[in-house]
């Protein structure tokens, strides 16, 4: 069973549930659209532009700083073969920008079979419990009182 957390308070609750056993904050369901990724066009996103795979996974911060930073390893690396002084700086930026690459191309693989993992279980339809049901003692006084009134007690 996946976590996730709750928008409202932050609580960690089941990916399955309808509302946040705390706050009672209402759950909204993912669509179609949100649950699956395909973990292969991730792949050939950041394959075609590094990083691209990551903001179609959501990772848009990510996806913008590792692709900017591949692009940048790969501009050091043409900049320091342009010079006519042998150096090892090309090699070193174009080994590097090869490795942050990869590293996106995996990411963006792993991540969207991760994404598609944790929203493959159905939703199960639970009971809504009012948190004073559950916690009676962190409920205030009236909310005790009138939770205790709708059980007939």
């Amino acid at each position: 069973m996946a976590m996730i957390k709750c928008p409202e308070c932050g609580r960690d609750i089941s990916s399955k549930a309808v509302s946040c056993p705390g706050c009672g904050t209402p759950i909204s369901p993912r669509s179609p659209s949100q649950l699956f990724k395909s973990p292969g066009t991730a792949a050939v996103l950041s394959f075609l532009i590094p990083g691209l795979g990551q903001i179609y996974n959501g990772q848009i911060g990510v996806g913008i700083f590792a692709g900017a930073l591949t692009i940048v390893m790969y501009l050091a690396c043409l900049m320091f073969l342009s010079f006519d002084i042998p150096n090892y700086g090309g090699l070193i930026f174009g080994i590097l920008g090869v490795f942050m690459h990869i590293f996106c191309i995996s990411d963006a693989y792993k991540t969207a079979t991760k994404m598609n993992e944790s929203a493959n279980a159905a939703p199960v339809v639970e009971r809504v419990v009012p948190a004073v049901e559950q916690h009676p003692i962190d409920a205030t006084i009236q909310e005790y009182e009138s939770w205790k009134q709708s059980q007939g007690k």
